[in-house]
């Protein structure tokens, strides 16, 4: 493996990590799709997951007790509350993001729960 293919590779590795949502496992799925037709050491690929999952573990002990991603979660709140999708984590583009809204939309429709999906008015 090359220098600079090891460097792209660590870097996403950090991204699916630091973002919470990705464990180990699911780190390791997303660099082989993301990396699909490339020659990865796999006993490197794992050393350096686990290695970047202890690292985040040892920086959140000094985190402070109420972090940004908390408050997210109570605007979250808020905004569903007025029957306004809001999500964490809704795919990686606009589309993506799009897509998913109006998955969970039809869903919700599906369960007799309306939102204010394409409403003007939000007071």
């Amino acid at each position: 493996m090359s220098s600079n293919l090891k460097t792209e590779i660590s870097e996403e590795i950090e991204f699916f990590i630091r973002s919470g949502f990705f464990d180990q496992q699911k780190t390791a799925r997303a660099i082989q799709d993301m990396f699909l037709g490339e020659i990865i050491d796999q006993n490197w690929l794992i050393e350096q997951i686990e290695d970047c999952f202890q690292h985040n573990l040892t920086r959140q002990q000094h985190w402070p007790e109420k972090t940004d991603f908390d408050r997210l979660v109570v605007v979250f709140d808020q905004l569903n509350l007025k029957k306004i999708i809001a999500l964490h984590a809704a795919g990686y583009t606009r589309q993506d993001g799009e897509g998913d809204c109006f998955e969970m939309h039809t869903n919700l429709l599906n369960k007799g729960i309306t939102t204010n999906c394409g409403k003007k008015d939000l007071d």
